[in-house]
């Protein structure tokens, strides 16, 4: 049974705005922390080994942005197998593979039962 008392409701929409704030600050902070990992990376390996400039921090989060634009990458960690991603709907043979179909090369249709 509900409870029609409004300091109920009151909490309950703090708490759902507190979780919101939680994930935005979270979100945030991961983000810093992926422009810090690409920044560093490029910085010590791609200087390296291809004289490529110096990445700057806000040059890395774009590199960052850019990459999830061309690519769409970064996660949602589900639904993303069998169709689910990049040309949803069009269910290729190596979804649905099994053992008995291990001699066939990939990208076949698995065999009909």
């Amino acid at each position: 049974m509900k409870s029609c008392d409004p300091t109920v409701s009151g909490h309950r929409a703090w708490r759902i705005a507190g979780r919101i704030l939680l994930g935005a600050v979270f979100a945030l902070v991961l983000a810093a922390a992926f422009g810090l990992a690409v920044q560093y990376l490029w910085n010590h390996v791609l200087v390296a080994l291809f004289r490529v400039p110096v990445l700057r921090y806000c040059q890395a989060v774009g590199l960052l942005l850019l990459a999830r634009l061309l690519f769409g990458g970064f996660g949602h960690g589900h639904g993303r197998r069998c169709g689910h991603g990049f040309g949803h709907g069009h269910h290729h043979g190596w979804c649905h593979r099994g053992p008995q179909d291990a001699d066939q090369p990939a990208g076949t249709p698995p065999a009909q039962a």
